[in-house]
């Protein structure tokens, strides 16, 4: 090789920014240090330098099995922990008039509560796409997980010892303020103590503890945002009105899972049963389970879904009667209380009868209520990834300051690697017997009871995901290029709960954004007319002082705060050709060479994560290619993921 072309590679490999590859290339100038710049870690020596010619990359490791991808040819279903799958299809929701009049002549006693009854019409079939479902409603035993792991309000129940002892000091302080009143002649205004409102404020650094008859009851006096802030932290979501519907029903119209019968006590916890005061363990009734494998759809405890409390498609008004002479004949009008601030809870409780009960009544709930009688179960989309994309879209990414105006996010695209860590439950033949000696107090008794085959309490889950967005507007390269001199083009947000190496960003929310080579075009003129009517100078973003504009940058965005976390100079640009939107993160083991301790070359490896992503462009089968690579920290491609 001739020594000027030998020198000038060595110069080469000496400057080649972090590898991010995709489409036409678009500066070779050295590139601007990460910002903000950290201290180099031992990862990246100041004397490593990439192989020329390059080393060719290998895997990482030896993969997993491919569970899932959203690329054709690689989808196969992920099933979380403790949950069972369902193909969806077709299922029927709400029941007809009929069946309401029905339930209402075999229980005159029901006609209060027409309003809920008729909200259940008019009954329509809708189409379910596959889903999980948990086996269970969350139990005490699961939600404690989260709670010691995130450091969330125990409910309120879990502190009853705590309350009752402050309610001991307060009633033992009115007594004395009473005393004092009679004895001074004064008025005395009795107050009362709030064991709800004491505990909401008064929660934090008190002891807590969930006995082990209570390890398998549904976990209750939960609301909204709670079952919710558990869905996130598990991996999970709240299931949709069709979802449990679906569930419940499968294919046929049934008022309930194992079908018509109604006989009180057998199949579900209701208001049949007496000295009844909380739900139940979870799958008492073994005989209730529905055909699919799930527990307690029916009573126990009401459910949270994600659905608003609105009426269904051409709901009407109905009038209903009871009595079948005129002396006793009454006659009531549904007038249902629409709201669609409330949330629909499903599957009723135990303070309800079971004609009451059944898969299609459904209840507007207050967000913020926290009763005995409400829990929930989680659910979970056949690609998991897309639930907690949303749920990060939701907490961190739509109000973000980042986030560019107009630009949505595909969370059904989302794409990237997932694990569950979980284990069986706890509950010990001693505890199983403290349990049944526990509900000794109701009737029919309860003599045996196991844990339900399937059960599974999740303990931690890890992600590392990409979310794109919506749609690329430009239609060329060279129209992306120049509309991303201006303002940078968002290409998605990333999500991850542990530190990574280079760039230095610590686990969170990202905004991922393009920006090609070259000066800031100036304000367009709304932006300059506006700064003239505000009498002040048009500012340049404030990003552009930290970054080199003289080469590409891919740029990293903080969510929350929607400051520029970290800046990457890239060697390639965004290309839109043909094809489907999609993704991938792969991982792979980058070879560099670097001086030995005996100052001789050498040869280290370092892993590599590959975002791959196509954005779906405005023209169809349209896209926009690009890719960009991670850093992680060592032992991080090892984990037990699920890819």
């Amino acid at each position: 090789m001739h020594p000027l072309i030998r020198a000038t590679i060595v110069i080469l490999s000496l400057t080649l920014p972090l590898l991010l590859l995709c489409g036409e290339p678009a500066n070779t100038a050295s590139p601007a240090p990460l910002s903000p710049e950290p201290a180099a870690p031992a990862a990246f020596q100041p004397s490593a330098r990439r192989v020329i010619p390059p080393v060719k990359s290998q895997p990482a490791t030896a993969p997993p099995k491919r569970i899932f991808s959203n690329l054709k040819g690689n989808d196969l279903p992920v099933v979380p922990p403790g949950m069972v799958p369902f193909k969806g299809g077709r299922t029927k929701v709400g029941s007809n008039t009929k069946e309401i009049q029905k339930i209402l002549d075999e229980d005159p006693s029901l006609l209060g509560r027409v309003s809920s009854l008729d909200a259940e019409t008019p009954q329509h079939s809708v189409t379910v796409a596959p889903f999980n479902m948990m086996l269970t409603e969350v139990t005490n035993e699961q939600y404690r997980e989260f709670v010691k792991a995130t450091g969330h309000q125990p409910p309120q129940v879990w502190g009853e010892d705590v309350i009752e002892e402050a309610r001991s000091a307060f009633l033992k302080s009115e007594g004395a303020r009473q005393k004092e009143a009679r004895e001074k002649k004064i008025s005395f205004e009795a107050q009362k103590f709030n064991r709800k409102e004491f505990w909401k404020d008064n929660w934090e650094g008190k002891t807590w503890e969930v006995k082990d008859k209570d390890l398998m009851t549904p976990v209750v006096y939960i609301d909204y945002a709670d079952a919710l802030a558990y869905c996130q932290w598990a991996g999970l979501r709240l299931p949709t009105e069709d979802e449990f519907q679906h569930a419940c029903r499968l294919k046929g119209a049934a008022p309930y899972p194992w079908g018509a019968e109604a006989t009180p006590t057998k199949f579900a916890i209701t208001a049949e049963f007496t000295g009844i005061k909380a739900p139940m363990p979870v799958a008492l009734l073994p005989g209730g389970k529905s055909p699919s494998g799930l527990y307690d759809l029916i009573g126990n405890a009401w459910e949270w879904t994600s659905n608003p409390y609105v009426e269904y498609k051409g709901w009407k008004q109905h009038t209903y009667t009871t009595g079948t002479s005129k002396k006793n004949r009454r006659k009531q009008k549904s007038d249902p209380v629409w709201n669609g601030d409330r949330r629909v809870s499903v599957g009723g409780s135990y303070q309800l009868p079971i004609s009451a009960n059944r898969c299609t009544i459904r209840r507007g709930t207050e967000r913020s209520q926290k009763t005995s009688a409400v829990s929930f179960r989680a659910a979970a989309s056949e690609n998991p990834v897309s639930d907690q994309s949303n749920s990060l879209y939701r907490s961190k990414v739509r109000l973000s300051p980042a986030r560019g105006d107009g630009v949505t996010f595909n969370n059904d695209l989302a794409f990237g690697w997932i694990h569950w860590e979980s284990r069986e439950g706890e509950l010990s033949p001693g505890q199983t017997k403290t349990l049944l000696k526990a509900i000794r107090r109701i009737k029919p008794v309860q003599t045996e009871y196991a844990v339900p085959e399937g059960y599974r309490v999740i303990t931690g889950y890890k992600y590392f995901i990409f979310t794109p967005v919506e749609i690329i507007e430009s239609t060329s390269d060279k129209g992306l290029q120049r509309s991303s001199l201006h303002t940078p083009v968002q290409l998605g947000y990333i999500s991850f709960e542990q530190d990574m190496v280079s760039p230095a960003l610590t686990a969170g929310s990202y905004i991922v954004a393009y920006r090609h080579k070259g000066e800031h075009p100036g304000p367009t003129s709304e932006e300059a007319k506006q700064a003239k009517n505000d009498k002040v100078e048009f500012e340049m973003p404030a990003y552009l002082s930290t970054i080199n504009v003289e080469t590409a940058n891919i740029l990293f965005f903080e969510a929350t705060s929607g400051e520029l976390a970290a800046h990457v100079p890239v060697t390639k640009s965004p290309r839109i050709a043909g094809g489907e939107a999609g993704g991938e993160l792969t991982s792979y083991m980058e070879k560099l060479r670097i001086k030995g301790p005996d100052g001789k070359p050498a040869f280290k490896e370092e892993t590599r994560l590959r975002v791959s992503m196509r954005l779906a462009g405005k023209a169809s089968r349209r896209a926009c290619s690009f890719e960009f690579d991670i850093m992680p920290a060592e032992g991080f491609v090892d984990q037990n993921w699920i890819r």
